[in-house]
């Protein structure tokens, strides 16, 4: 029984946390969009709401934590012992940013890569003119973009960014193949790879870490469709069968 109180405890802190991400969207747009003389409070409004989203994504960090160990005894937000095997420092690693306009959609990607152990940091950037900020002053190993990144989309965004940092390294990351034709312009426009949101996690994580080496990333489906659009036709035949 406590196990299934958990569960259902899990529950009910994921659907708190995916609303506390909306309301940091929502804020977000708010401050944006806010006229000067109401720009600060509109600013301190965002803070808070990120606040509150960063409360509801430990809350349920724990409980997922619980639900994994199997441990339903175990206080919600009680630190691991050292005991239970606390990772040691990781170094100088893997330095990520995540693009995307979802914001439950960028928790869930940075607690999968924070995760990997050749990851050390993971930012956010919730539009394209946060990102080129971002990637302007501090520009990260690995960029993962939102091909349906507002305010011009992902795509412009790549256009943007390559002439900024020409070596960056950027992967488009999507909900699934309904953005085929987005990402494959988002190749041509300078991304060396694709993840499809719904990959599992570790796999995702192992990606980011190819990516990040310099390999190119890119699912079987897509490959193809490239592969068939840089094709050459054959040159045209004589009467002998023999190219003319």
């Amino acid at each position: 029984m406590a196990v299934g109180r958990l569960d259902d405890e899990a529950s009910e802190c994921y659907a708190e946390w995916r609303e506390a991400c909306a309301v940091v969207d929502d804020a977000y747009c708010e401050w944006l969009c806010a006229p000067a003389d109401e720009q600060s409070a509109a600013f301190a409004a965002y803070r808070a709401a990120l606040d509150q989203e960063d409360s509801a994504a430990a809350v349920c960090r724990a409980v997922i934590d619980r639900l994994r160990q199997g441990d339903p005894s175990r206080p919600i937000g009680a630190e691991p012992t050292a005991a239970e095997g606390v990772p040691g420092p990781r170094g100088n690693g893997v330095r990520v940013m995540v693009a995307d306009r979802d914001g439950f959609a960028r928790r869930m990607l940075q607690r999968v890569l924070e995760e990997a152990g050749e990851v050390t940091s993971v930012r956010e950037a919730r539009d394209g003119r946060e990102a080129v900020e971002l990637v302007r002053h501090d520009p990260p190993d690995l960029l993962l973009v939102d091909v349906g990144m507002p305010p011009g989309g992902g795509v412009e965004l790549i256009r943007v960014l390559q002439g900024i940092v020409p070596r960056l390294r950027i992967v488009t990351i999507s909900t699934g193949a309904d953005w085929d034709l987005a990402v494959l312009a988002g190749l041509r426009a300078g991304a060396i790879g694709h993840i499809d949101k719904d990959t599992a996690p570790d796999q995702i994580a192992r990606l980011v870490l190819l990516a990040a080496g310099g390999e190119a990333v890119v699912p079987g489906r897509l490959l193809t469709r490239l592969l068939a659009s840089w094709r050459i036709a054959p040159p045209a035949a004589d009467g002998r069968g023999a190219a003319a």
